[in-house]
């Protein structure tokens, strides 16, 4: 058999006991003459094939050998994964010639790759004429060739979409349609491709579609939860380097490969793609597939010939999700620029374009006041306390749900904010806003103003005083609700201003009233997207400015300056690294946080809304219930807050009136009027697709095959109701819920898989009222292991 342009024979000898080897006569072949520095020429074969941007150094320590330690053939499983392909190993066995090139008989003693390197004299070299370039480097190679001869800055977008269904003997999720479409800058489609042929490597077909640009905005919808991890899975397994990846809890949230940036758009309209083409008004709505059916025929064994049956419905179905995501983003595009002059494919988040567009409407000499030692900054997140979730359990009858009108923007417009560095001080400086430690006294009965901050915030205790870090806003509602206050040493500023978000506000809230006004008079000028973008943008700055700390890092490493940069930054005790195909996942310890954000605002702007809320409703009227910016009173009450009815910023409206009601725990209650249901929130619960589970057919569900439990979980008649909540009131019940076991992590054999799991979750409220907090008691897992 010819192995490589007539230059191998394969010789097989039988050996006794029935083992075999293979032997191959190099007629006349030479070697590379790779260089043997340091010990270091089994790493130099792999260069020889592969560029890798990490040095010798460092490819050492990853392996977990010391400098100018001997490597051997033991040691090539690791470098295939980090380089990311295999090679086969031959061993001299004669050397009968001296001259170059050098002949020679070797014997195979590792691999079947065909990317071959030869053993000997405790020396490993590189056989010439043995590289195969597949269809995918091609690829990247005439891509990266027309970059090169094309250096203008043009920018296409690219958007693409995967179904799925899950493996029933793995639960892993494997992709059988995805679709692909090319616009060009004023969103005309120029080229799209659908396939159900699994066999094309999406990467390959996206590089390829991407030829004549220079940059590509790459771009899916909660993809970042989802189809990023399928297509990180193929950038590295073909040997691409992504870089600048944003890895945010369990979110590949944006990365970089090549020419291509790639974004999710739910990460700025924070909805379902179903419901972002309705409110903005597309052409060309989401269509509806029934995806249960699609994995029921998985189950059966049937899912090629489904997909045969059913080609063009499929291919259109996928195909559309892919235009109507570029129709919602190319008007968010033109939204976006409209509001702020800038590009939305250039921010990764809604909360990210609205902090910067915030920063660009300060004077060049405003102060903000970022704190960056981290000893001031950890003392003023102590007294960030967020929006007041609670109720008090039971049944009710006759209660109405009232809500403030943009509550943070309100209190972002109506109240001053400080400026400048903070002033460290022993005792209470009336009239500025500061943050201190203090004693707080004992407050009023089931109408506390500062909760107890434990593992959550309760805001029933009875414990009497507190010790805590409160902002002067706190501090001054206790005392005008008579609560004693002894203050402590703290921070304070010698100035503040109001107007602080005057000018970013300014043009949002006239946009999203004149909107308001077009759309209730049927005017054809109205647009839909605008106003949805002015309610979002006016809605997230208030969170970004109190955006937490992250001091455990995830990163993807492909280079030498990644993982230089990454040891920089992070203790080196507590980095742990996880191999794969030419990459490397690490974990590890911010050595330092730099604070860049003004946190006291975040502190501030969550106590004037608590105060509000306190001030206007909690302290006048007997409340049930509080969900940040509503109150659930009753509704004989309501003439008592008459006067706070309307529809401007830092109003209240009626959301619901005159209902029965079960309220459970924080986030977690349900209005009902006879057996219709008018609002329902179950924190850590999907309403729609959980299902409860007897307690009686506990042990019987957990003995379930998996198609079992799939077919109790997809039956309607399991869903959840009303009587869910009241028997909550006076016992744990059970939920069966579906979710995606999806984590960046170095303790995951691939990170990049994605896994269907099935679980049972047992909640509680507890019995007595100080605690009233919904908790998931105990995981028990159908698949895949406990939580």
């Amino acid at each position: 058999m010819t192995l490589n342009l007539s230059k191998f024979w394969t010789i097989t000898r039988v050996i006794v006991g029935g083992d075999s080897s293979q032997e191959f006569e190099l007629s006349n072949f030479s070697t590379v003459n790779i260089k043997n520095e340091n010990n270091d020429c089994l790493i130099e074969c792999f260069r020889h094939f592969k560029i890798l941007r990490f040095s010798n150094k460092n490819i050492r320590k990853l392996m977990g050998k010391h400098p100018n330690e001997m490597l051997s053939i033991k040691d090539v499983p690791n470098i295939e994964k980090l380089f990311g392909f295999n090679v086969s190993v031959f061993m001299d066995s004669s050397i009968i010639d001296n001259a170059n090139p050098t002949k020679l008989t070797a014997k195979r003693v590792y691999g079947t790759g065909s990317r071959q390197i030869v053993y000997q004299n405790n020396h490993f070299d590189v056989i010439k004429n043995t590289i195969d370039r597949s269809t995918l480097d091609d690829n990247i190679e005439e891509n990266t060739e027309y970059l090169h001869q094309h250096t203008e800055l043009t920018t296409d977008f690219m958007f693409y979409d995967l179904e799925t269904t899950y493996n029933p003997e793995t639960s892993i999720l494997e992709p059988y349609a995805w679709s692909i479409i090319r616009c060009n800058q004023n969103g005309v489609i120029k080229e799209q491709y659908t396939t159900v042929d699994m066999r094309e490597n999406i990467v390959s077909r996206i590089i390829k579609m991407s030829r004549k640009t220079r940059k590509t905005c790459l771009i899916g919808f909660n993809n970042s939860k989802f189809d990023n991890f399928f297509l990180m899975e193929q950038i590295v397994r073909s040997n691409l380097d992504p870089y600048d990846v944003v890895i945010a809890g369990n979110s590949i949230l944006s990365f970089r490969f090549l020419n291509f940036t790639v974004r999710d758009l739910c990460r700025m309209l924070n909805t379902s793609l179903d419901k972002a083409c309705k409110s903005f008004g597309c052409k060309l709505p989401k269509l509806s597939f029934d995806h249960n059916y699609v994995q029921e025929q998985r189950f059966k064994g049937q899912l090629q010939n489904f997909i045969n049956n059913n080609l063009n419905e499929i291919s259109k179905y996928v195909n559309r999700d892919c235009v109507a995501l570029s129709e919602v983003f190319f008007k968010s595009r033109k939204a976006v620029k409209t509001l702020t002059n800038s590009n939305i494919e250039n921010f990764p988040t809604v909360a990210s374009l609205s902090y910067s567009s915030f920063l660009k409407t300060l004077d060049k000499n405003f102060e903000l006041p970022i704190e960056k030692d981290n000893v001031i900054d950890d003392f003023i997140r102590k007294s960030i306390i967020g929006g007041r979730a609670q109720v008090f359990k039971g049944e009710y009858e006759n209660l109405s749900a009232i809500d403030v009108v943009s509550l943070y923007p309100h209190v972002m417009l109506a109240n001053k904010f400080p400026v400048g560095k903070a002033i460290k001080t022993d005792s209470y400086q009336n009239g500025k806003i500061g943050v201190y430690n203090v004693k707080i006294g004992k407050q009023p009965d089931k109408k506390h103003i500062i909760p107890f901050r434990g593992e959550t915030l309760d805001w029933n205790h009875n414990l009497g005083e507190i010790n805590c870090v409160l902002n002067s806003v706190d501090i001054e509602c206790l005392k005008r609700h008579s609560v004693k206050v002894t203050v402590g040493e703290g921070y304070y500023w010698e100035s503040d201003r109001g107007g602080v978000f005057d000018k970013y506000f300014y043009n949002l809230k006239s946009e999203k009233k004149k909107q308001d006004k077009l759309k209730e008079n049927e005017s054809s000028g109205y647009t839909p997207v605008l106003r949805e973008f002015c309610k979002l943008m006016m809605n997230s700055l208030s969170g970004k400015v109190a955006q937490r700390k992250r001091k455990n890092v995830s990163k993807v490493l492909t280079s030498e300056h990644d993982i230089s940069k990454f040891e920089k930054i992070v203790d080196n005790d507590s980095i742990r690294y996880h191999f794969g195909n030419s990459y490397v996942i690490s974990e590890g310890e911010k050595i330092k946080i730099c604070p860049n954000g003004p946190v006291i605002y975040g502190s501030l702007i969550y106590s004037y809304a608590r105060t509000l809320m306190y001030d206007s409703v909690i302290s006048k009227v007997s409340v049930y219930g509080m969900d940040t910016d509503s109150a659930f009173i009753k509704t004989e009450d309501l003439g008592v807050v008459n006067d706070l009815i309307g529809d401007e910023f830092g109003k209240f409206t009626i959301e619901s009136k005159n209902h029965n009601a079960i309220l459970v725990a924080p986030k977690c209650y349900i209005f009902y009027n006879n057996d219709e249901i008018v609002k329902q929130r179950f924190k850590g619960v999907n309403i729609k697709k959980d299902k409860v589970v007897p307690k009686d057919l506990l042990d019987t569900l957990s003995k379930c095959t998996l198609n079992q439990k799939v077919e109790y979980f997809m039956d309607v008649e399991n869903c959840v109701g009303l009587n869910v909540y009241r028997d909550m009131l006076i016992e744990q019940v059970y939920i069966l819920s579906s979710s995606i076991n999806k984590r960046i992590c170095t303790d995951l054999k691939e990170p990049f898989k994605l896994q269907q799991r099935f679980n049972v979750k047992k909640i509680s409220a507890e019995s007595t009222i100080a605690k009233a907090v919904t908790k998931r008691e105990q995981w028990v897992s159908f698949y895949g292991g406990e939580d």
